[in-house]
């Protein structure tokens, strides 16, 4: 058959045998070019195969065959943004998705299906999906294109807006919540109104919002009110002392949020604390709904002086008596007392006067204090407290009383108190860490300052330790033996008083002695009680003759006596007790104590050794045997009872009666 040599398809047709053409009469397509069987018509064409076309004519088929090279062509799909974001204000179509390619056509499937019309509404959160279009193919793949379609909401605020009219308010006061505000005439439509625009009382204002690149379809509607604020009222003239230094503050006027000015229109508010002027008028304006008045109140200001009192410029008091402000003269009505020649507070009548100090008194007429005060200065004749150490440490076992304390000066006098009080007796007895206070007293004058004293009363704790302590009788224990935790530590036969006992005093079993210790110079006033127990150990027990038989050479380990922690001695009273491998001594007598609650006896067990020593059997030094006969250790004869044979002078283990001899 004819045809042309190389055909070419489109991947995204799935081209199959059936898809290639050839000029004849029964085609039938093979893999090669000889041979083979024909290949089905929905085998897959597969790009740049070769394949072969026979024609069947008059009931034969053609020998050769014509080859077709194929080509498939597989066009990629477009490219672009994987998500598309649209503004919902302006009702976006497929015509506005985007792709990267030629030809583009857009499908609701990643596969399949008819191509969407450009005027399609997209969809917010649907995915679309782009195929191309090149060299007469349609790409298989498709971009798949998520589309978000982003409606933004209205602004927020406040539905009713008020202003002052004072303010000359535009569309640069009103106020929203958003971003990028843009403000109209209408809720819907129209060009957005200028910044500088005035606002008009009752008229209602539209305000979009633009985020994320969209402009709110919705808007807030703002209705405009513009108040109009009046002058507060009040006294058209105020009075005012003086001395009160009268500010703006003090001007009174009705209304709210009242400020004052220097004129009747225009000007800056005037700080409170502006001094106010005699015969000066301020002008007063209110602010309601945080509106200020456009008219004010006008204010003429009267302030008056009152002259000072007069009186003696020195005065002079005894500090004994406390004189106080009460004591203080001047002539004139309504008299207060000061501490400076100006300002301040009033002192109480109670203020106790100091010495050398200048008060300053005003009085008060028509309701008003004068300004200027009348200066007296005080005279305070005081006498000096005595002198002393400040801090007076005694022994709580001396019971020392207010006699025993100590101060420089004439007529000293003891108080509970650094002011005021009764003198103490000087029989009070002194309390630890208590405080007293001394006067002295010249030229008819008490000191009115008092000499402090912390008193500081030792007591020192007894000595602690054991109530009951153990001595062995063997030790002749002393009064030094006794022990007790504390220092300087001295000891007695009685709970107080008496004379301290010599460390060499021999303790007596049952009695209890009694210790004190002496710190900071101070002996304790409670002793320490202590019982002394006296504990006598007897003799251990055991016989008296003990023998032992030489040839297993005893030691002191080999003595017996019943007791516990039982020691030997060579003499019956001192020395040292003997080491427990000792030797033993025939016929010498040893000594045996015991030990029992930490005490060894001083009585001892005498015990005499006897140690027997059996003399060694006779016989033949040397004795000769005949080999043949094998003679044994039985073999040897000697004289004696209980004959045992070794191979050792001393020492070893008793031969076997059937050991082999060896000659030599």
């Amino acid at each position: 058959p004819t045809g042309s040599a190389t055909q070419t398809f489109c991947a995204i047709s799935n081209p199959t045998v059936a898809s290639l053409t050839a000029t004849g009469t029964n085609i039938q397509w093979y893999a090669a070019s000889t041979g083979g069987t024909a290949l089905a018509s929905t085998t897959a064409l597969v790009d740049g195969t070769t394949y072969y076309a026979s024609q069947t004519a008059n009931g034969c088929e053609s020998a050769s065959r014509l080859a077709v090279k194929v080509n498939i062509t597989a066009t990629a799909a477009p490219t672009g943004l994987a998500t598309q974001t649209f503004c919902a204000i302006n009702n976006p179509t497929v015509a506005n998705l985007v792709a990267t390619g030629t030809n583009i056509q857009w499908y609701a499937a990643s596969t399949g299906g008819t191509a969407l019309a450009s005027t399609a509404a997209l969809v917010d959160g649907t995915t679309y999906y782009a195929s191309q279009t090149a060299s007469g193919c349609e790409s298989a793949g498709r971009l798949a294109v998520k589309v978000s379609i982003t409606a933004t909401s209205a602004p927020t605020g406040s539905a009713t807006q008020t202003f002052c009219a004072i303010s000359n308010p535009t569309i640069a006061n009103l106020v929203a919540t958003g971003t990028s505000i843009q403000w109209y005439a209408a809720s819907t439509g129209g060009a957005a109104l200028a910044s500088t625009t005035a606002l008009v009382d009752g008229t209602t204002y539209y305000a979009s919002q633009t985020a994320n690149g969209c402009e709110s379809a919705g808007r807030l509607a703002v209705k405009v009110s513009i108040t109009a604020t009046a002058a507060p009222t009040g006294s058209a003239t105020q009075t005012f002392c003086a001395i009160s230094n009268s500010t703006i503050a003090n001007l009174v006027a009705t209304g709210t949020n009242i400020q004052w000015y220097a004129a009747a229109t225009g000007g800056t508010a005037l700080a409170s604390t502006t001094a106010l002027v005699d015969g000066t008028t301020y002008y007063a304006t209110q602010t309601a709904n945080g509106c200020e008045s456009a008219s004010r109140l006008a204010v003429k200001v009267n302030i008056t002086a009152t002259a000072a009192p007069t009186g003696s410029a020195t005065q002079t008091f005894c500090a004994i008596s406390n004189p106080t402000i009460a004591n203080l003269v001047a002539i004139g009505t309504s008299i207060q007392w000061y501490a400076a020649s100006t300002g301040g507070t009033a002192l109480a009548s109670t203020a106790a006067l100091v010495d050398g100090t200048t008060y300053y008194a005003s009085q008060t007429a028509n309701g008003c204090e004068s300004k200027n005060r009348f200066a007296v200065t005080v005279a305070i004749t005081a006498t000096a407290a005595p002198t002393g150490s400040a801090t007076q440490t005694f022994c709580a076992i001396n019971n020392s009383t207010v006699a025993s304390l100590t101060a420089t000066g004439t007529s000293i006098q003891w108080y509970a108190a650094s002011t005021g009080g009764t003198a103490l007796a000087s029989t009070t007895a002194l309390v630890d860490g208590t405080t007293y206070y001394a006067t002295q007293t010249a030229n008819g004058c008490e000191s009115k300052s008092r000499l402090a004293v912390t008193v500081a009363i030792t007591a020192i704790a007894a000595p602690t330790g054991s109530a009951t302590q153990t001595f062995c009788a063997i030790s002749n224990s002393t009064v030094a033996s006794l022990t007790a935790t504390g220092t300087s530590i001295q000891w007695y036969a009685a709970s107080t008083g008496g004379t301290a006992l010599a460390s060499t005093t021999a303790l007596v079993d049952g009695t209890t002695y009694y210790a004190t210790q002496t710190a900071n110079g101070c002996e304790s006033a409670s002793r320490l009680a202590v019982k002394a127990n006296i504990t006598a150990t007897a003799a251990p027990t055991g016989s008296a003759t003990q023998t032992f038989c030489a040839i297993s050479n005893p030691t002191v380990a080999n003595l017996v006596a019943t007791g516990t922690s039982i020691q030997w001695y060579a003499a019956s009273t001192g020395g040292t007790a003997l080491a427990s491998t000792t030797a033993l001594v025939d016929g010498t007598t040893y000594y045996v104590t015991q030990t029992a609650n930490g005490c060894e006896s001083a009585s001892h067990l005498a015990v005499k050794v006897n140690i027997t020593a059996t003399a060694a059997p006779t016989g033949s030094a040397t004795q000769t045997f005949c080999a043949i006969s094998n003679p044994t250790v039985a073999s040897l004869t000697v004289t004696g009872t209980n004959i045992q044979w070794y191979v050792a002078s001393i020492g070893g283990t008793a031969l076997a009666s059937t050991t082999a001899l060896v000659d030599g």
